[in-house]
């Protein structure tokens, strides 16, 4: 069974679906895991939302997300209507005018995020949004796996190889176990690494890419493909 892996879609659900068609995506044979901040910021986040519903519903277990820290802000959105700051943090009032463009309140995805697991494993690597310090997620704390960004040069790890999302970059990058950060080509047939972070997020809703990575469990294949938006953001190989 291959598994297709996608980086941060904040809502761009037309880049969403040129990206499954670009990696040939078999609704009834692959499994699909997205990789958090399923929503907000981009434009069409209820079409995201009916989307991953209805993929959630066909394919059972084989459909996975995490929860990004994005998406626990929406929950915490959409569950507390009377903390009315929460309206104003960073693209939540895109996200409503997109769900009541949809004829839906923001309150309708409510139960599907609060259904979101913190992570993810397979026999070869752990699947959070965006860090892990302890060799076993379950025991980490969940505003690591949220929203921390030291994997991207800090504290080693020594666990099973960690794909994650979060830090938008301008290609992929795989940080080895010894601290190098290498930039990812798209395209090519590579060995799965057994230990490190590799990181999906290429920043589609700020104008650059959507990433996938297809895998066998032990070789894979980045696949990108364009945003339609115009990019807002300077990227650099070392992302902060």
């Amino acid at each position: 069974m291959r598994t297709i892996l996608i980086g941060d879609l904040h809502g761009c659900l037309r880049e969403w679906e040129k990206l499954l068609a670009a990696c040939a995506f078999r609704e009834e044979e692959d499994r699909l895991v997205l990789l958090g901040d399923l929503m907000n910021k981009g434009r069409d986040s209820f079409g995201v939302w009916q989307k991953a519903e209805k993929l959630k519903e066909r394919m059972g277990e084989r459909f996975v997300c995490v929860r990004g820290n994005h998406d626990d802000l929406l929950l915490r959105a959409a569950l507390h209507p009377e903390e009315k700051y929460l309206r104003f943090y960073h693209g939540v009032p895109e996200t409503e005018l997109s769900f009541r463009e949809g004829g839906q309140p923001l309150s309708a995805c409510a139960a599907f995020l609060a259904d979101l697991p913190y992570y993810a494993e397979t026999e070869h690597f752990f699947c959070v949004h965006a860090g892990l310090r302890a060799e076993d997620p379950a025991e980490e704390d969940p505003r690591v796996l949220l929203s921390d960004r030291t994997m991207q040069g800090g504290p080693a790890y020594g666990g099973k190889l960690v794909i994650a999302g979060h830090v938008p970059g301008a290609s992929p990058l795989y940080r080895a176990p010894s601290g190098e950060l290498l930039s990812l080509p798209c395209g090519q047939t590579l060995t799965l690494p057994e230990h490190g972070y590799l990181c999906l997020d290429t920043g589609c809703v700020y104008g650059n890419a959507l990433t996938a990575m297809v895998t066998d469990g032990k070789t894979y294949r980045l696949c990108a493909v364009p945003s339609s938006r115009r990019s807002g953001r300077t990227y650099s190989s070392q992302p902060s």
